[in-house]
């Protein structure tokens, strides 16, 4: 019985080490510039932030793609009568 039991913890732990999804649900990204949903198709930051990190404020990948983002979207022309 102990050996079925390590068996199956041991399958658990290098299924879950195996992933590319965290506990949390959240796809694992290499490139949060260029994020990838669950299948590892390219999907778009702002589609990406809305589909999986909602509520996920301590994700390390949703802290990731959002910073990049937001520094995305503070570049541009400063606006008229700066």
């Amino acid at each position: 019985m102990k050996k079925v039991f390590g068996l199956m913890v041991l399958s658990m732990t290098f299924l879950t080490a195996c992933s590319n999804v965290d506990s949390d649900g959240v796809p694992r990204v290499e490139d949060p510039t260029n994020p990838v949903d669950a299948d590892g198709k390219p999907i778009e930051r702002m589609d990406f932030i809305m589909k999986y990190c909602q509520g996920e404020d301590f994700n390390k990948t949703c802290r990731k793609v959002k910073q990049v983002e937001r520094m995305n979207n503070s570049k541009g022309e400063m606006p008229k009568g700066w």
